[in-house]
């Protein structure tokens, strides 16, 4: 009789079973702490392909943003898998998008009364041009007033200290691709706006500012509306008052957004 060892073969069952067995042992802090290092990883490999192309060498910052995908389809199918959320945290008053690496404003007070002494109140309109010549001017109340109010950073040695919304104070407004990015709509249009519940209220059917500015004619801006079971862009004229909610780059200097 032989005494070589014997291999029992690794079937496909075999395989999948175990493959099912780590998406079920995977829980939320893994998944976001993973997404967390990937964008790390992105910045990383983005800033050595750049430099590459400082010194004239060849550079592909493609490969980073490929790797980069790649990487967040697998931990988003695992955490399908595994039934787990793996996407946006609550901080309190903010929100993270560990997809796109960006930090959100959050909302309350949906009551139909606007409160511009706070500008976490859902029901705030503010304009983006102040009725000025040219109305192309980012000008409005949406920039003297709101992120005035959200960047309100102060620390010269003078009292009192002020540090900023969550402490940041590099608020703005999104592009309209990072609007894009939080179209959501769930099963029941007729129950919920098209944004995940986690972002405080959203006033309906009022349209939210971007920052981009509409290129057939300057004094319009691009919005974005929310309305249940859809999700869409929109210009409006910037003397126009409509919904804010101020975004920044929480995971490095440039979101990567995944379209």
């Amino acid at each position: 009789m032989s005494n070589a060892p014997r291999y029992r073969p690794v079937t496909a069952i075999a395989i999948l079973c175990a493959a099912s067995a780590a998406h079920a042992a995977a829980t939320s802090q893994f998944c976001l702490a993973q997404k967390r290092i990937a964008h790390g990883n992105l910045q990383k490999c983005s800033a050595g392909e750049e430099a590459k192309a400082v010194q004239l060498k060849p550079s592909d910052l493609t490969k980073c943003t490929t790797k980069f995908r790649a990487k967040l389809a697998s931990l988003n199918a695992m955490a399908r898998e595994a039934g787990i959320d793996c996407r946006f945290v609550d901080n309190g008053n903010s929100i993270t998008d560990y997809d796109t690496g960006l930090q959100w404003m959050k909302t309350y007070n949906l009551d139909g009364a606007e409160d511009h002494e706070n500008p976490l109140d859902a029901d705030n309109e503010y304009t983006w041009n102040a009725y000025t010549t040219p109305q192309s001017a980012a000008d409005g109340s949406v920039f003297t007033e709101f992120l005035s109010q959200l960047n309100n950073c102060t620390n010269d040695g003078s009292a009192p200290v002020f540090f900023g919304f969550a402490a940041h104070c590099d608020w703005r407004l999104p592009t309209t691709a990072e609007l894009g990015t939080i179209f959501q709509c769930p099963d029941d249009p007729f129950s919920f706006t098209c944004v995940d519940p986690i972002f405080g209220p959203t006033p309906q059917p009022n349209l939210y500012w971007s920052s981009e500015t509409y290129s057939p004619d300057a004094s319009y801006a691009w919005t974005a509306g929310f309305a249940p079971g859809t999700g869409f862009l929109f210009p409006d004229l910037k003397i126009h008052r409509a919904n804010a909610r101020a975004v920044r780059d929480q995971f490095g200097s440039a979101p990567y957004i995944i379209p």
